[in-house]
């Protein structure tokens, strides 16, 4: 229950307090009290629109799509929006435009730009769940740039972006379920695929696959407008994919091919590492720099409690250090799994060699 004596006690020291200070607190106090007012009326609009929500994808959808076949369509747009609705701010990936969807003899994605609308069309089927992790798949290669479906193809497109598909269907373990058996049975017959999955799944368990992966490939894309030649741009992001699913054991992890320039500083805690020892990291870039003389990026990546002032330390002593390197962009997240350990603390750094 609350205590009501100390509502009584403020209200008496108000009395007390001369003009104009009472009058000013006290219209202090009713802007607060009406704050708190609206602040529980959202909590309560919140909890009614997921409740209808819930009871729209749980309840109603299900038994009136068992008797209607057009409430199957409204059925997988409605649980699309409510899995896709929280837009993935990682790296910039994320889906940008509504999804749409419709029954169709042959499958496949079409982009309205001028409607802001990613049309996937599928085969009619009765397992819906089925039907959302496919639609997932198939316009997750869209979370990453418009370019990547029509470069690669849908299938290799799908496979490079399906770590924000799976991001996605993970918010519903049902859906997750037919997601992952709709991709092992999909690439079970390719062998080059399979190891890139595992490549890309190691590699995503510590989040560096969207922050370096995914992040390199869309900015590649994206300056040269899809005009790239995909066997050549092909040989790079698998090589990039096969370096970070293995960074572990690489000792010097760089890529310089047709279309990516990049290298990969791998630092312990920065706040554990001495401004002493920050110098062997400078001298890996500039030996990097002499191998690779497009290099392009560098990525510095970190592991451990993340401390923002040594992390700026850090960034400058790097710019300082190695002339024509500008840091491009920072993160800090929680990565799923480091060495065995879940929930610890990633920093990743991205630099450019101007």
């Amino acid at each position: 229950m609350i205590d009501l004596s100390y509502i009584v006690r403020i209200l008496e020291i108000l009395d007390k307090l001369p003009e104009p200070l009472r009058s000013l607190f006290t219209v202090l106090g009713i802007i607060f009290a009406i704050y708190l007012i609206l602040k529980v009326l959202m909590k309560i609009f919140r909890a009614v629109e997921n409740a209808v929500r819930y009871v729209k994808l749980k309840i109603y959808y299900p038994l009136a799509s068992r008797l209607v076949k057009r409430k199957h369509k409204e059925y997988v747009k409605e649980y699309l929006k409510n899995l896709i609705s929280k837009r993935l701010v990682t790296s910039g990936l994320g889906i940008e435009y509504d999804v749409d969807m419709e029954w169709s003899s042959e499958e496949g994605v079409l982009l309205d730009l001028e409607r802001g609308v990613l049309l996937v069309r599928i085969p009619y089927t009765t397992n819906l769940n089925q039907v959302i992790a496919k639609t997932l798949l198939m316009a997750a290669p869209y979370t990453v740039s418009q370019y990547l479906e029509p470069v690669f193809g849908s299938r290799l497109a799908q496979l490079l972006s399906i770590s924000i598909a799976r991001e996605y269907a993970s918010r519903d373990v049902n859906v997750l379920k037919e997601f992952m058996q709709y991709v092992q049975e999909v690439y079970k017959e390719n062998e080059e695929f399979r190891k890139l999955i595992e490549h890309i799944n190691r590699a995503d368990d510590e989040s560096l696959y969207k922050h370096i992966v995914l992040y390199e490939l869309k900015h590649i894309l994206e300056e040269y407008d899809g005009h790239v030649d995909r066997v050549k741009l092909e040989e790079d992001v698998k090589k990039l994919i096969e370096t970070v699913g293995s960074l572990p054991n690489i000792r010097e992890p760089m890529v310089c091919g047709h279309y990516i320039f990049i290298t990969i500083v791998r630092v312990g805690e920065l706040e554990k590492v001495l401004f002493e020892e920050w110098n062997r990291y400078i001298n890996y870039v500039k030996k990097c720099m002499q191998k690779c003389v497009t290099l392009r990026r560098v990525y510095v990546v970190s592991a451990g409690k993340f401390i923002k002032e040594v992390a700026k330390k850090f960034i400058d002593y790097v710019t300082s250090n190695v002339s024509g390197l500008k840091l491009l962009n920072q993160v800090s997240y929680r990565a799923r799994y480091y060495k065995g350990m879940p929930g610890i603390t990633q920093y990743v750094a991205v630099f450019e060699v101007e």
